[in-house]
């Protein structure tokens, strides 16, 4: 065969493949009493934006512990997403209608210790958290913010979990050892 016709026919044919299996494969329903979780060797699914530095330590048992992330921009007209996750339309369509606890575990870097860190939980519809500020500690703590998400949205699928790791964008930083999103129970008056 020629291979002005073999490459692209074996293009078409790969293509189709991995429509196929993305389109049509099994896939698991999320139960969104599990949680969405980002540790360990998951942190290295997050993903910085421009303005944003990370990097992973951590020892020979457990190489990649937490995350480092510095942030040496800030413009608050143009802050981006910081060093997000994506939750996406699995877990938007789940997750929809309920009460949410957002969590970060962090706390200051050890190296050019940031005083504040922002929190964003970027929804496309009601319960959309904007950046809350927070300041970290010398030794890891839980960051929490509470939503209730409204419905789901099929034209805008994505729900961006965000980290702005300095607030005034002077190049210092926090280390995270956890993303999460979990349901949680509201309290029932008696």
């Amino acid at each position: 065969m020629k291979d002005w016709i073999f490459y692209p026919l074996m293009t078409l044919i790969a293509g189709a493949m991995v429509f196929f299996a993305l389109n049509y494969g099994e896939r698991q329903p999320i139960d969104p009493e599990d949680g969405y979780v980002i540790e360990g060797d998951l942190l290295q699914t997050l993903t910085p934006t421009p303005g944003t530095v990370l990097s992973f330590k951590g020892d020979s048992t457990n190489p990649i512990a937490y995350a480092v992330m510095s942030a040496d921009y800030n413009d608050n007209k143009d802050i981006s997403a910081g060093v997000f996750t994506v939750l996406g339309e699995e877990y938007f369509k789940a997750y929809a209608g309920e009460n949410l606890t957002i969590t970060v575990r962090a706390r200051a870097a050890k190296r050019k210790p940031s005083d504040t860190f922002l929190i964003s939980f970027l929804a496309p519809t009601a319960g959309r958290i904007k950046w809350q500020p927070f300041v970290p500690t010398e030794e890891f703590t839980d960051f929490v913010l509470t939503t209730k998400l409204g419905p789901f949205k099929p034209e805008k699928p994505e729900i961006y979990f965000g980290i702005w790791p300095d607030a005034k964008g002077d190049g210092r930083g926090i280390e995270v050892e956890k993303y999460e999103v979990r349901v949680s129970n509201p309290v029932k008056d008696d």
